[in-house]
């Protein structure tokens, strides 16, 4: 059960004895003119050939006499994968498979595996065995390997008594990596060999090569690259039984669509941008306009982005779009397993105050909120001097300050929006660069900075606090609104104390204060 590789055949070659009806070795003796260095003149030189062919395959070839090597030992001249592969004794073409894979599956051929000593027992070992040929990469991929662990599997099956055969097979050490199992027909094979595909769901699933899903009731479906059954129906991004559903025809596409997943008899692949998740790398405010109730020269824009789960992305990206129309677009983003991001345009803080109050009045009830979501708040940096984003840097960034900020953040630093206490007001000046983008403050924008310490809100008040906050750092860390020095004026108390003067302009803020101990 060993790996029997090239080295060995060497060492036994016209020793091999091929008894096997399948397998042949001719030979092709020949003689070359090379240029001998040492003697500096043209010597002739003899050599033989010979391959081995299996079901007619020629699957290796090498040298069994070569002067130039002299005569010391066999040379691989040339191995053929893909025959290899087509005649089974190799579960796949990978680039991994060399000269000892194709001898030891040869080897095995000949000499049948023995498994089990002559009481019926399995042999001792068989399982550190396996687990070595599954570790190997050229090994692996070896009909012996795959011969082995079928009967791995017959023996796991007569022995499992409420586990299943994954877990016996972590309890003998087998790395899990080298093997996968069939999702239709359920059998093992080695890693490699398989192909992934989506079958009656968007998720990926592993079968083997030779499985054919149409024997399972299964159609191809080029459009969506998804494989389904009659009574399925696949409809951007998301599977649902015929007779669950109501379908129509979309009158633009005229392809099968939800109809109530249709705005207007209208699908979502044709409705406008509003309605689609767009790529994370587009660029929304070259979508969509910049608005300011009143522009100024030092008018500063906020641009927000909300992450939300979903019950149901479908119902809530329709209900998302109605609400945020021409105002945000929803992205995608990797941090999101089943949702998306709502990416609204630069505007002024009045303007989202209004749009957003509008949206939580109405929220899509499919919209979640989890730990892995949040908010982010970007800033028009243009308004913002050198010595504003060095105040703001030390004020978001100050340990003593990590409690104030955390109770209108709603949530700690974390590793998305760390606070870093080596950050003080010449930070800014000195990293050009902006440095690390996992801050609380992300300079790395060349046309904004960006606010990441938020949760996402669950509802108006939250929103409002939070983007007033944003608005009101801005402002106090503008020039000129304080003799105090540098050091007081980034401690979260000066920054209460200036604020309790403006509670009319941001009156969800002050009020959320009020609780903060």
């Amino acid at each position: 059960m060993k790996p029997y590789s090239f080295n060995d055949f060497n060492h036994r070659f016209n020793m091999f004895g091929w008894l096997h009806p399948d397998i042949r070795q001719t030979y092709w003796t020949k003689e070359n003119n090379d240029w001998d260095y040492e003697q500096q003149a043209t010597v002739r030189r003899t050599c033989t050939l010979s391959t081995i062919w299996y079901k007619d395959e020629r699957v290796i070839q090498f040298y069994t006499n070569d002067e130039a090597n002299g005569n010391r030992r066999l040379k691989i001249h040339n191995f053929y994968r893909e025959a290899a592969h087509s005649t089974g004794l190799v579960t796949s073409a990978s680039y991994r498979i060399n000269a000892s894979t194709v001898m030891d599956a040869l080897y095995y051929k000949v000499h049948e595996p023995v498994y089990y000593n002559q009481n019926g027992t399995l042999k001792k070992g068989f399982w550190g065995t396996l687990k070595r040929r599954l570790r190997s990469q050229a090994m692996r991929t070896s009909w012996v390997t795959n011969h082995m662990l079928q009967e791995a599997v017959r023996v796991a099956e007569g022995i499992t008594h409420g586990i299943t055969i994954q877990d016996y097979f972590v309890d003998k050490d087998i790395p899990a990596y080298a093997f996968y199992q069939d999702f239709l027909t359920t059998e093992y094979h080695i890693e490699g060999s398989q192909r992934r595909m989506r079958l009656g769901s968007t998720q990926w699933v592993e079968i083997h090569k030779n499985t054919d899903p149409r024997l399972y009731g299964y159609v191809f479906h080029e459009r969506n690259d998804i494989w389904l059954k009659p009574d399925q129906f696949y409809h951007n991004g998301e599977v649902y039984n015929r007779d669950e559903v109501d379908i129509v025809e979309c009158s633009q596409c005229h392809h099968e669509s939800v109809s109530e997943l249709c705005i207007d008899g209208v699908c979502h692949q044709c409705l406008d941008s509003s309605f689609k998740i767009h790529n994370y790398t587009t660029r929304v405010e070259q979508l969509l306009k910049f608005k300011a109730t009143r522009v100024r020269p030092n008018t500063v824009y906020l641009g927000c982005e909300l992450e939300y789960e979903t019950n149901n992305r479908n119902r809530a990206q329709l209900a998302v779009g109605k609400l945020m129309h021409g105002h945000a677009l929803m992205k995608s983003d990797g941090s999101i397993r089943n949702g998306f991001e709502i990416v609204t345009c630069p505007a002024t803080l009045d303007i989202h105050l209004d749009i957003f109050k509008k949206f939580y009045d109405n929220i899509p009830p499919d919209l979640k909120i989890e730990k892995n979501v949040g908010m982010h708040v970007h800033i028009s940096r243009k308004p913002l001097s050198q010595l504003t984003l060095g105040k703001m840097t030390e004020f978001l960034n100050r340990a003593e300050n990590k409690l104030f900020i955390g109770f209108i953040a709603g949530r700690i630093d974390n590793s998305y929006a760390r606070m870093d206490s080596g950050r003080n007001v010449t930070y800014a000046w000195r990293n050009k660069n902006g440095g690390d983008r996992y801050n609380a403050l992300n300079l790395n924008n060349n046309n904004t900075v960006e606010v990441r310490l938020f949760a996402t809100p669950m509802n108006y008040k939250e929103f409002a606090s939070r983007l007033q906050f944003v608005q009101a750092l801005v402002d106090y860390c503008m020039p000129a609104q304080s003799n105090e020095s540098l050091k007081k004026q980034t401690h979260y108390e000066a920054f209460m104390s200036w604020l309790s003067n403006r509670k009319r302009m941001f009156p969800e803020l002050s009020y959320h204060l009020k609780e903060f101990v």
